[in-house]
């Protein structure tokens, strides 16, 4: 029988194209942040925040003082910009980002939701406890009481960045894309605390530092045993609209702090008890270096 060695041809060129195809859709540059990059990451965010700052500054100037602060916005677009980059540098598909374990994301999600919402009161008491300690030794400034208020004057840019935008983007960064690279390079605590700690100094004060690095840990370790963004920005978004919540209920600018009452603060713990629990059953661990 003779055989065409045009289709011989044809077919080695299908399969090539094929293997460039796949090729381009799948991840590159796995390791990329290591942490000495992801530092330099962090401090490219805070220099396209200057340069955003610097150009609605000019804007403000022209518009008056009708447009309200938007420091909030400035740093989500900040995220956005850098985040870009990284999506086109490490030819990552945003369905890849969003969720890459086994189980779909809907799996996930039905298991997890419940569990999740048991832990978000204790979870925001412990963090609000320890930022009133740390404020006792280290008060915060008048300046930054002060930039609080103002960027609470508009409840609904506030709202809507605080508990929309924000854990939509700052979960596709630093756990995305960040804690995505260090499970790669490092043992699962020491990227799920390195990531975490990035994430804290990245709010830029003592307080939001202790209270990023808290949240960061259990949305990382989250992170590591599902590889699914879905339930660090369901857990983010609940627990800063609960903050959001005593924020708006308390007032920033005097020198009180607000705590829960102790039997608020039993029945949050004990609620946290119950998620950790279902947790830890739901999430097997993964299998490599602790």
């Amino acid at each position: 029988m003779c055989r065409c060695p045009f289709r011989g041809r044809a077919q080695a060129r299908l399969a090539s194209i094929f293997a460039l195809s796949v090729r381009a859709m799948t991840e590159q540059h796995e390791t990329f942040p290591s942490a000495l990059e992801a530092i330099f990451l962090v401090l490219a965010l805070f220099f396209v925040e200057q340069i955003i700052v610097a150009v609605l500054h000019d804007f403000k100037l022209y518009a008056g003082d009708c447009i309200c602060d938007l420091s909030g916005p400035v740093a989500l677009m900040a995220n956005g910009v850098v985040f870009s980059g990284l999506m086109y540098y490490k030819r990552l598909r945003y369905s890849a980002l969003f969720h890459s374990g086994q189980a779909s994301a809907l799996a996930v999600m039905s298991r997890l939701s419940v569990p999740l919402l048991l832990i978000v009161p204790g979870l925001t008491f412990a963090v609000i406890t320890l930022t009133t300690l740390w404020e006792g030794v280290w008060p915060s400034s008048a300046a930054q009481r002060a930039l609080i208020d103002l960027a609470t004057q508009n409840p609904f840019i506030f709202g809507v960045s605080v508990c929309v935008l924000a854990p939509v983007l700052e979960e596709m960064f630093f756990r995305g894309v960040i804690l995505r690279s260090f499970l790669q390079q490092y043992s699962r605590r020491a990227a799920i605390i390195g990531s975490a700690l990035l994430f804290g100094a990245a709010h830029l004060n003592g307080p939001q530092f202790v209270a990023g690095a808290v949240l960061g840990c259990v949305l990382g370790w989250v992170y590591e045993r599902t590889r699914s963004l879905w339930p660090c920005i369901f857990l983010h978004a609940v627990y800063n609209v609960l903050v959001s919540v005593i924020l708006f209920q308390s007032s920033p600018s005097s020198n009180a702090d607000w705590l829960p009452s102790g039997s608020l603060m039993a029945v949050a713990l004990g609620l946290a008890l119950m998620g950790i629990f279902f947790l830890n059953l739901f999430l097997s661990p993964r299998q490599g270096k602790a």
